[in-house]
């Protein structure tokens, strides 16, 4: 075990010790702070043999946190692929469900109802709520749903 080796693997242990971590991440961390390759790699295979590093265990922390933030699956997806974290949709909508316990359409619907209370009224709330949804990565296909059902509130 070479020094170099060793304060690498010194980094990352602090590193993990703050906060949970990928092993892209963790990676990326190392090389940012001057380890070579190789090092990096073989610290960061060690790491997940020693399951201090579970891209799994990482991969849920992050989406229950993102959903709790109104982020929709595809957004969750591509923020997870940057991260070295390959997930299908399902997957984060099986994650989604379970951090939550309530459908994607539901976090949208709630979503909208606390952002823009008069989209059901007024189109052009509508439209900006739309919008919004777009960009926290809900699909069309949900983003039209919600705009389809009228609000039963509306109705009283």
């Amino acid at each position: 075990m070479t020094p170099e080796f060793k304060t690498a693997r010194s980094a990352a242990m602090d590193r993990c010790s703050r906060r949970e971590t990928s092993s892209a991440d963790l990676m990326t961390y190392l090389y940012k702070k001057g380890y070579a390759k190789d090092i990096a790699r073989a610290v960061c295979e060690e790491m997940v043999a020693s399951n201090f590093i579970n891209d799994e265990r990482y991969a849920g922390l992050w989406v229950r946190a993102q959903a709790l933030r109104g982020k929709g699956a595809l957004w969750i997806r591509s923020k997870l692929n940057e991260k070295g974290i390959q997930l299908s949709v399902q997957q984060i909508k099986a994650l989604l469900q379970e951090a939550t316990n309530v459908s994607e359409e539901d976090t949208a619907r709630r979503l909208i109802e606390r952002k823009y209370p008069g989209a059901a009224n007024d189109p052009k709330i509508a439209l900006r709520a739309s919008q919004m949804l777009l960009r926290n990565g809900y699909s069309f296909d949900i983003v039209r749903r919600i705009n389809a059902r009228p609000n039963p509130k509306s109705f009283e």
